[in-house]
């Protein structure tokens, strides 16, 4: 089932380049025609005008209500649970722009959220700034600096030193929200970068992933398993892909890199080379002319922070076969589809369970999302010849609700089966576990759906 999405924040639709030059191209004419009827002639200065912020080039922003193009260095981060150390499964999002003030003293912050129903957030929600770079935890013990969140979006003055803004333009540091469900390590993270051009990466950032069907959204059973690679450089917005796959269903008809964290769809941010119908590896060098001009000012942030995917389309499945989240550490996101448990009265639910084993393998993060009526439990339970229930406080403190989410401890270093109810990687390399959901009418379980985790070859 694919679960509800969460009600993101809201972005106005970007016009492109080529909106502002037929604009541009039409005041001269407008001009002529009223000054030749005697008509007063508008003083309104035209270059410049625009009325979203992605009208503007990357050193700029759209101040209004004057709707003008204005100079300034641009801070933004896009706030995903993929970013968190350790990653989480929440499908919660969020956006954060500072506008630096031309003394570079200060900067003018708004801060937009939006949570995936049935929120798991209260009013104890607090949004920081610590220091860390992409995939690291924070390396600040206290915050640096506190956004206030009331009526969302939240808008403030954040204090600026010359050091912290040099920090920030350099991606030294993530803005984190926490909730109830991830009150220490934070529900959604954003890495936050400058969109000034002169702070733009000359040297490429790597991504890798694992091409699965498990990572579409929604999930779908397709066979097929790879690798995939992206190399990126924003200074020039150049972007290296290559793919490896074991087998695809039917014939190869598209592939894109597209915004969004993990089981959230987004539009493309490069339009790479459709390859042969049947090509099972390929290696694409893509530049700035197949970009999406809607994406140029956030495709640097996008990529860098690992908020993008990798989107393999086919005959068959005109959404995407095989789709890999494009990350900067070893993170492994899928989703385990539910069905109706072995013995169970079935009352037509469905549901799915969005996991995320952290780059470490010590934790392994999870969303429920079903259609259960009255669940009254949820268990983890390896599948050896005596089954033994896994231990996982917070996933057996929610309950089994529909939009519970949390980490569950994992024993890295055991690579074979567990004997003790401690989950160990090798339980989940191996797919020893199974994830039941059980309820009033079928207390011993409802749905049920083996963890697989997926392998690229």
């Amino acid at each position: 089932m694919k679960p509800t999405q969460p009600t993101p924040f809201a972005l106005a639709a970007p016009r492109g380049h080529k909106g502002r030059a037929r604009r541009a191209s039409l005041v001269p004419s407008l001009f002529s025609i009223i000054t030749l009827l005697g008509a007063p002639a508008c003083t309104r200065t035209t270059p410049g005008y625009c009325t979203i912020d992605d009208e503007c080039g990357r050193d700029q922003y759209c101040a209004l209500p004057a709707a003008q193009c204005t100079d300034a260095i641009v801070l933004r981060a896009v706030l995903t649970g993929d970013q968190v150390v350790p990653p989480t499964a929440s499908l919660a999002s969020g956006d954060l722009t500072v506008i630096v003030n031309p003394a570079r003293t200060s900067g003018r912050y708004t801060l937009n959220l939006g949570f995936a129903p049935p929120a798991t957030t209260s009013t104890a929600i607090r949004a920081e700034i610590l220091g860390g770079l992409v995939g690291q935890p924070s390396q600040t013990a206290v915050p640096l600096a506190a956004i206030g969140i009331g009526t969302l979006p939240a808008t403030g003055n954040l204090e600026l030193t010359p050091d912290f803004l040099t920090g920030l333009r350099a991606g030294q540091f993530y803005i984190r929200v926490t909730s109830n469900a991830f009150p220490t390590t934070g529900e959604i993270r954003g890495q936050i970068f400058s969109l000034h051009p002169d702070d733009a990466l000359t040297t490429p950032v790597r991504l890798t992933g694992i091409l699965t069907g498990q990572q579409e959204s929604p999930a779908n059973p397709a066979p097929g398993v790879g690798t995939a690679t992206a190399d990126f450089t924003e200074s020039t917005s150049q972007l290296t892909v290559r793919y490896k796959i074991t087998s695809i269903s039917a014939d190869i008809n598209g592939l894109h890199v597209h915004r969004g964290g993990y089981n959230v769809n987004g539009d493309q941010i490069f339009f790479l080379p459709t390859p042969g119908p049947m090509d099972l590896q390929a290696t694409f060098t893509v530049g700035p002319e197949k970009l999406n001009p809607g994406m140029e000012r956030l495709a640097g942030p996008l990529i860098k922070s690992g908020v993008s995917y990798l989107n393999m389309h086919s005959a068959n499945f005109a959404a995407g076969e095989l789709r890999a989240q494009l990350l900067p550490t070893p993170a492994l996101p899928f989703t385990v589809p539910l069905k109706t448990a072995t013995g169970a009265t079935s009352a037509g639910a469905t549901g799915e369970v969005e996991f995320y084993w952290s780059a470490d393998m010590s934790k392994l993060a999870y969303r429920l999302a079903h259609s259960v009526v009255q669940p009254k439990g949820v268990m983890i339970v390896r599948t050896t010849a005596t089954p033994m229930t896994i231990t996982c406080t917070a996933l057996t403190a929610s309950a089994g609700v529909d939009g519970a989410q949390g980490y569950c401890d994992v024993d890295p270093k055991t690579a074979v089966a567990g004997t003790t109810p401690t989950m160990t990687a090798g339980d989940l390399t191996l797919g020893m576990l199974n994830v039941v959901i059980t309820s009033q009418a079928n207390p011993t379980g409802e749905l049920a759906g083996q963890i697989t985790v997926p392998k690229s070859t």
